[in-house]
């Protein structure tokens, strides 16, 4: 339809372009290549159900919090991570190094779950115990 597919280009602009400050409807206008009166019936049409809101003081448009609230619901019905962990647990096992399974966010990752060999944790331990000694062989300046 073409009402949804106007509404998730607005949605993705806003997610890829718009900054702390959100879009203005100009903004939109040119980046969805819709006219302004089209524009803005789809904001009207969206910021109804909360899907967008629109700054009272700079008129710029951003996402709603809806989406924060159908995000945590999505992720209250994915149980992956019990699903996945006895994998994370072999493979540590057989690998004998920590397993860390992350998802990817850009130029970034965010670590889900992380699952610490007993090598691992004990070489980490001697190394801190190594640091904590060699901080108090060093002179205080």
């Amino acid at each position: 339809m073409q009402t949804i597919d106007r509404a998730m280009n607005v949605v993705n602009m806003l997610v890829s372009k718009s900054s702390e400050n959100g879009l203005s409807i100009t903004e939109l206008s040119q980046e969805c290549d819709l006219p302004i009166g089209s524009i803005h019936r789809v904001l009207k049409a969206m910021s109804k159900h909360g899907l967008i809101k629109q700054d009272e003081q700079s008129k710029r448009y951003g996402l709603g919090d809806i989406w924060m609230e159908y995000g945590l619901k999505m992720y209250d019905t994915l149980d992956y991570i019990s699903i996945i962990r006895p994998e994370l647990e072999r493979l540590m096992h057989k690998v004998e190094e920590s397993v860390y399974l992350y998802r990817p966010m850009g130029l970034e990752s965010l670590i889900i779950e992380r699952i610490d060999s007993e090598r691992n944790l004990f070489e980490s331990m001697i190394n801190l115990v190594h640091g904590y000694l060699f901080m108090l062989v060093l002179p205080i300046r």
